[in-house]
């Protein structure tokens, strides 16, 4: 049986393992197998590091499951914000006192700051906000449903649709992996964040060594590498 990996990039792929990964990944691929990277990354960043590192995948899933490309980088499934959508959060945002800085990201990593691009307004993926320290815009959107606010790191917060993440982003791919081949895939995945969770979870997921305590605490199985990984399943 074939096998569809979806990997997480950062700590995982790129990890110190790094050259053993991507030569099992190469071997992965000429063997008939079928590789997602999954990543938080914009596209444009992640096919900075995937065309420098030629990592040959089928399949890539961006800004944490909002868009996918296929190996042409052809877009399967979008899910942008509409124009409702962004003009709410504009003006919530834009009046709350405590949000200094609103960024408007597109499926492609480009970025518009502090106003809504008047073109394109179907290709908004995601909404970044910096904030005053100590202030915690996550507690506004408890009471705004269908919609999350992550914290990632400082004072910087993302606003997306509630159900877009790794696991939806899967989804999606292996809808798409179904029209195009007919053939039966087993489905596995490894990643080492908090947001690779709900992939892990749901598709046969390992854990690097190096994760967050949060998969381990999850009971997330344990793989040594992206290489030990793939020998273990072909």
């Amino acid at each position: 049986m074939k096998v569809l990996l979806i990997s997480d990039y950062d700590g995982t792929i790129g990890d110190l393992c790094i050259r053993a990964n991507l030569g099992a990944i190469r071997e992965f691929v000429q063997k008939g197998h079928v590789l997602n990277i999954s990543t938080a990354r914009t596209y444009r960043d992640i096919k900075t590091v995937t065309n420098c590192l030629k990592i040959d995948y089928q399949y890539l899933t961006c800004d944490n499951g909002a868009v996918s490309f296929d190996a042409n980088n052809r877009v399967i499934k979008l899910n942008a914000f509409n124009k409702r959508e962004l003009e709410f959060f504009n003006d919530c945002l834009k009046n709350n006192k405590n949000c200094l800085n609103i960024t408007f990201i597109d499926y492609h990593g480009n970025r518009y700051s502090n106003n809504i691009p008047n073109y394109h307004l179907d290709s908004i993926t995601s909404i970044q906000v910096i904030c005053n320290p100590f202030y915690d815009l996550s507690n506004e959107f408890r009471n705004i449903p269908g919609y999350k606010c992550d914290h990632y790191c400082g004072n910087i917060y993302n606003i997306k649709r509630a159900y877009v993440n790794k696991a939806y982003g899967a989804s999606n791919v292996i809808d798409h992996l179904a029209e195009q081949d007919r053939e039966e895939y087993m489905v596995y995945s490894v990643g080492n964040s908090y947001n690779d969770l709900c992939l892990l979870k749901k598709y046969n997921g390992y854990r690097t060594p190096l994760s967050s305590k949060v998969l381990k605490n999850n009971q997330i199985k344990k793989t040594k590498s992206v290489h030990s990984l793939i020998n273990k399943i072909i």
